[in-house]
């Protein structure tokens, strides 16, 4: 390994309120060298720097608003020794080399829009197409420990893509929301709920069959996109001399090859029987089970085999973490046991999608649709729910859809309180 060599970077000092960039100079190796040398990242390092990059770049232009960064490549972010990572100050001088560097074809292709895009768009918007590629390339070069979940795969994917604007009406349009939707690293947690029913075996069986489609009726927008672009790395290994084959997350394969490929892995890590083996094997198994759980709930709603829809949803409503997926989950879990007559089961359901579902408007007014049709007989606990429904939304009064149940139902509301009028006083 090169000694490592000073450079002049970026730091970001707060002061109360404000921001302000100040020249620093620091010890450390580039990015795109460090990924030469390294091969193998641990995932929880991997996060972290996902986070680190995101932020420095919120940081930059919250500082400089007229301005945007516009060369951010591996090349232009320094690791140190501890691990930090820094944006190199490119009016150094010093740090000429970046500049040159991105005038060659394959670097400006690969990290950064056309010209004609940065004449039309958002300085940030730029940056974050920059952003976005630097994090690809970096999962590109990296083989990640343990290995990415299918569920972290695809919300890192998701994550990229809407850096990269490939989306339109999902990518990011400013930096306050990215930095909320930052992902992030969840260690796993040993699950001893009755969701372990299914086992993996189950999954196993699935996989070994071809049943490669397991989300096609659960999640019909959900696309699966290359995580990282093997033309990105091969084509800047070229350009930098990295020339040895790197390992590529991809999530292109046919999903049959895919499924046999993590049966196999199971398999194998679970006679290896290490503690990092079976931190995989969990991993990945609570991956497989989502997707066996979602896909047996929609085959046994569609035929009408209530009871076992039911069980499966309340499955995918444990370990789904998807928003819109919990919604659909949810409001149809409720549906059925309203149907079926199972009005507690329906409250249960509904009191824990509030919970799990925070600020769900539609989620809200089907709970509140279920409250004012019951007809029981203690109106106090009617009106308890509807009050404690409408504080914690209160922005439902506003709607066409609460007026229309306020006139059908005969809800009243004076200040703060509301409850449902009975014709019977």
């Amino acid at each position: 390994m090169e000694l490592q060599k000073g450079y002049e970077v970026l730091r970001f000092m707060d002061q109360g309120n404000l921001t302000r960039i100040t020249m620093d100079y620091r010890k450390g190796e580039l990015l795109l060298s460090w990924l030469k040398e390294n091969r193998i990242m641990d995932k929880e390092l991997l996060y972290q720097w996902m986070d680190m990059l995101v932020r420095q770049v919120c940081l930059f232009h919250k500082c400089q608003k007229n301005q945007c960064y516009r060369y951010l490549s591996p090349e232009s972010v320094l690791v140190t020794a501890d691990g930090q990572l820094y944006l190199l100050d490119l009016e150094a001088q010093s740090n000429a080399f970046v500049m040159r560097d991105m005038q060659r074809r394959e670097m400006r292709q690969h990290f950064m829009k056309n010209e004609s895009y940065f004449q039309h768009h958002k300085k940030e918007e730029t940056d974050l197409y920059s952003l976005g590629k630097t994090i690809q390339f970096l999962l590109a070069r990296s083989k990640i420990s343990p290995r990415l979940s299918r569920r972290e795969e695809k919300q890192i994917d998701s994550f990229i893509q809407k850096c990269l604007g490939n989306h339109p009406r999902k990518s990011y349009q400013n930096l306050d929301k990215i930095q909320k939707e930052i992902p992030q690293y969840k260690k796993q947690k040993k699950n001893g709920k009755a969701v372990g029913a299914i086992g993996i075996a189950a999954c196993i069986i699935l996989a070994a069959a071809g049943g490669g489609r397991f989300l096609q009726s659960w999640n019909v927008n959900l696309k699966e996109e290359p995580l990282a672009e093997e033309a990105v790395t091969k084509e800047v290994q070229e350009q930098t001399g990295g020339g040895d084959e790197r390992q590529v997350h991809t999530t292109a394969d046919s999903e049959e090859s895919k499924n046999q490929d993590r049966l196999e892995a199971l398999q194998v890590y679970l006679q290896n029987n290490t503690t990092a083996d079976n931190q995989w094997i969990i991993e990945e198994g609570s991956d497989m089970e989502l997707e066996l759980a979602a896909t047996l709930a929609t085959a046994y709603d569609r035929e009408e085999i209530f009871e076992s829809a039911l069980y499966y949803y309340g499955i995918v409503t444990e370990l789904e973490e998807n928003p819109q997926q919990l919604e659909r989950c949810y409001l149809r879990k409720a549906t059925i046991e309203e149907n079926l007559g199972q009005k507690e089961a329906a409250r249960t359901t509904y009191q824990q999608a509030m919970k799990k579902c925070e600020k769900n408007q539609k989620l809200a007014l089907q709970y509140l649709t279920f409250i004012c049709k019951s007809d029981t007989e203690d109106t106090e606990q009617q009106n308890q729910e509807l009050q404690e429904l409408i504080a914690g939304f209160p922005e439902l009064k506003d709607t066409e859809e609460f007026k229309k149940l306020q006139l059908e139902y005969g809800i009243e509301m004076e200040e703060e309180k509301v409850w449902i009028k009975r014709e019977d006083g």
